[in-house]
């Protein structure tokens, strides 16, 4: 039974890329007033994928993202669980003690952070930090995708190893986290539509009216 089980899993990331594969025209995502295609949002996965190869990001790795809700940072955590590696979604927070706390916990591979998110990266961290937007181009991880093939790429991910954390919102104390392996997280994503069920997106900012919201793909929640 264990063995049909593991036969039968496909990971969430597969599943999302061929959807955006079918809807190459189509806007999947909308920020601002800025419509995303399903084209534009896979290739910026498979850039980000392989800037985040060269870093050494791969499976037993964990990006963790202190961003808001952006097709940028949507991108970096398909690209980093495409490749194997655990991604999570720094919950906002106005504690920077609480946030410290936290990331020397989970301890994460890789650090990547924005403008909007600055103010939260703790002084004494251990993990590499790298940006998204702002700060010199050796250090951003945006600009170090742009030179990267936006052709297709695909690695085999093992249904047991870890896909997602995911943090409480820290409201009463330093922030709780919940492990999901890659079979756990996508059976849940992959689930048939309910048309009742709100669907969300980890990683706003408080005041944060800028969330990139879905239009196509069901986005990972």
């Amino acid at each position: 039974m264990q063995h049909e089980e593991k036969a039968a899993f496909r990971p969430y990331i597969d599943a999302l890329l061929d959807q955006l594969e079918t809807q190459t025209d189509r806007a999947v995502l909308r920020y601002f007033d800025h419509d995303v295609t399903g084209s534009t949002l896979r290739t910026a996965i498979f850039r980000y994928a392989r800037a985040l190869t060269v870093l050494g990001i791969g499976r037993g790795s964990l990006v963790a993202l202190l961003a808001p809700n952006c097709p940028d940072a949507l991108a970096i955590r398909y690209a980093a669980n495409l490749l194997g590696s655990a991604t999570m979604f720094v919950p906002a927070s106005t504690n920077a003690g609480r946030h410290a706390t936290l990331l020397a916990r989970v301890q994460p591979t890789l650090l990547v952070a924005f403008p909007e998110t600055l103010h939260d990266i703790p002084i004494a961290l251990e993990s590499r930090v790298l940006f998204v937007g702002v700060g010199p181009a050796s250090a951003r991880l945006d600009k170090l995708a742009q030179v990267h093939a936006n052709q297709p790429l695909r690695r085999p991910l093992s249904a047991d190893d870890l896909a997602v954390v995911v943090s409480s919102g820290g409201t009463t104390g330093v922030p709780k986290c919940s492990r999901r392996s890659f079979a756990a997280y996508s059976a849940k994503v992959c689930a048939a539509n309910d048309e009742d069920r709100r669907q969300l997106i980890n990683g706003r900012q408080p005041g944060d009216r800028r969330n990139a919201s879905a239009n196509g793909p069901r986005p990972a929640t």
